[in-house]
Parts: C-alpha cells; structure tokens; sequence
C-alpha cells in the first residue's frame, strides 16, 4: 500500500489564496480606454481596445475557475483533516482493546 503525505496547512493555504487572487482580479478595472495619439496610431489603439474586452471576457472565466479550485482545495484539507482524525480514533480505540 503506497503511503499518502499532504500537508493540511500548504493545501488549506492553497485554497485560501487562489481565493483571494480571485478577489483581486474581480476588482480590477474593466474600462480602459487608450488615446491613438498616446499609443502612436489608431490601429494599435484599437487593437488594444479589443485585447482589453477579450480580456475582461477571460478574467471572468479565470476568476471563476480560481474560486472553485480554491474552494475545492480547502474542501479537501478540511476532508483529509476529518478522516485523518476518525482514523486516528479508531486506531486509538483498537490499541486500547475497545
């Protein structure tokens, strides 16, 4: 049987801060607007006009993706967590002859 090592703390962490890089990337600004005189040229402006709402359009996909991987990580630790402590239980109660 192959031993299984995880450490509760790092994968709790996990979760917490793929969440709050979700909250973060939830709070930057979706309306950036640049002039063709500051970026030289219309056609360069326009092109990142069109970068910039692909982009809202991917950072709400990754935002969404980064709250349910972090929920998940810390569902997992807080899942590890309980069963390594029924086992310890039932390992306890076997060596004190229950």
């Amino acid at each position: 049987m192959a031993d299984l090592a995880y450490s509760l703390g790092l994968l709790s962490n996990l979760g917490v801060e793929l969440v709050a890089l979700a909250a973060d990337l939830e709070g930057t600004s979706r309306s950036t607007s640049w002039d063709p005189v500051e970026v030289g040229h219309r056609t360069v402006a326009a092109a990142l006009e069109d970068f910039a709402e692909s982009w809202a359009d991917r950072r709400e996909l990754l935002t969404r993706a980064l709250e349910d991987v972090g929920g998940l990580a810390r569902a997992g630790a807080e899942t590890f967590q309980r069963v390594d402590e029924g086992l310890a239980g039932e390992v306890r109660d076997v060596t004190a002859g229950r």
